[in-house]
C-alpha cells in the first residue's frame, strides 16, 4: 500500500482536478497543499542542543520561567529522548516532534525542540526542504550554550 500522503494526494488530483506535482513528501507539506496557510501567520521553531546537561542548565536560566515558546516543545534524537524519559526535559511530544513542531509553526504557533547537536543540520535541512516544496518560510532560531552564556544563531 503506497504511504498515506501519496493516496491523499491522488484523492485530491481526482476529486479536484488540482494537479498531483509536486508530489507531497510527508504531512507537513500535503496539508500546506490541501489547506494553504497564510504566508503572514507563520511561527517560528526554537532549537535546543542538548547534548550535555549544562546546556539544558543554561537554557532554563536564560529562560526564567515558562516563555511562550515552551508551550509547545518536543524532542527529537536519541539523546534528547532518554534525557525527557529521566525526566530532566519536559516536553509535549515525544514522538514526530519535528513534524508537530513545523505543522504548528505553519498555523502561526512558536515550538520549542530538544535535539542532538548531531541532528541539527537535519532539523535545518528539514525545514529548508519544507519551504522549497510549499514556499512556506518558518524561521529557525538556534540556542547554543556556551559555558553558561546562552548565545543565538539563526
Amino acid at each position: 500500500m503506497p504511504p498515506l500522503a501519496f493516496l491523499l494526494n491522488q484523492q485530491l488530483h481526482w476529486r479536484t482536478g488540482r494537479p498531483e506535482h509536486p508530489f507531497p513528501k510527508n504531512i507537513v507539506e500535503l496539508s500546506q497543499k490541501c489547506f494553504p496557510t497564510d504566508m503572514h501567520l507563520i511561527g517560528k521553531i526554537r532549537i535546543v542542543c542538548v547534548d550535555k546537561v549544562e546546556d539544558l542548565e543554561a537554557e532554563r536560566r536564560s529562560n526564567g520561567q515558562l516563555s511562550p515558546f515552551h508551550m509547545r516543545s518536543g524532542v527529537y534524537g536519541a539523546k534528547a529522548r532518554r534525557l525527557a524519559n529521566e525526566g530532566k526535559l519536559d516536553v509535549h511530544y515525544r514522538y514526530h516532534s519535528l513534524e508537530h513542531g513545523l505543522l504548528l509553526a505553519s498555523l502561526g504557533q512558536d515550538f520549542v525542540l530538544y535535539t542532538d547537536s548531531s541532528l541539527l543540520n537535519l532539523v535545518k535541512d528539514r525545514v529548508k526542504g519544507l519551504e522549497e516544496h510549499t514556499g512556506l518560510h518558518i524561521e529557525v532560531e538556534v540556542a547554543v550554550a556556551d559555558q553558561g552564556n546562552e548565545q543565538k544563531a539563526t
